[in-house]
């Protein structure tokens, strides 16, 4: 399963480098509100009978993310993205924890008004690469991990985006324990654009 998640992502990043006026690749940088959730004991059921376990917040650290990304449009208004970006993960409580990972997350980018203003939904993979001052004999620390992108940006033509938004956890960095969260404002340069 995760073989087949990487190879469409991984073709999503070819796709979005072929030339077309409308597509774009370049850099990326974000600076990011981190931290690391845990389990209170509590759960909560829903109105669907689905029952989620309740976490709470390990005080939020500032942390940064740089990378690449691409564009490619589909149709008018409407485009497939995907970022592949290297990041931190830490916590104010948890001082002497840190998780870095190499990130691939594709998405969908909708203009909601055709002024430029876009909406970015999408989630993917986080291969860690070290999980700095993590030691529990009892816990074991996932090499992946899903996360999920919301984001709303704004396009300068020609120039680059400004965002904001959040990577939500989809499943937890450490099994059952700790999950990676981050709110962020990001820029994005087309390199592309300036080589023209």
């Amino acid at each position: 399963m995760r073989k087949k998640i990487i190879i469409t992502c991984l073709l999503l990043c070819f796709l979005t480098v072929s030339k077309a006026q409308e597509n774009e690749f370049g850099l990326m940088f974000n600076i990011a509100n981190t931290t690391l959730s845990v389990p209170n004991g509590g759960i909560t059921i829903n109105s669907g009978g689905g029952i989620s376990e309740n976490t709470d917040n390990t005080g939020y650290k500032m942390n940064f993310a740089i990378g690449l990304y691409g564009s490619f449009n589909v149709q008018y208004r409407t485009n497939i993205g995907v970022e592949l970006f290297y990041d931190k993960t830490s916590s104010k409580d948890l001082e002497n924890i840190e998780f870095s990972a190499i990130n691939l997350i594709p998405y969908f980018d909708y203009d909601i008004f055709g002024v430029n203003l876009f909406v970015n939904i999408g989630g993917g993979i986080g291969y860690i690469v070290n999980d700095q001052g993590f030691e529990n004999q009892n816990r074991k620390v996932e090499k992946f991990d899903f996360i999920a992108k919301i984001a709303l940006a704004y396009k300068f033509e020609n120039i680059g985006r400004i965002e904001i938004g959040t990577y939500p956890a989809v499943t937890s960095v450490v099994k059952d324990y700790l999950s990676r969260h981050k709110y962020y404002i990001g820029i994005k340069f087309p390199i592309d654009k300036y080589l023209e």
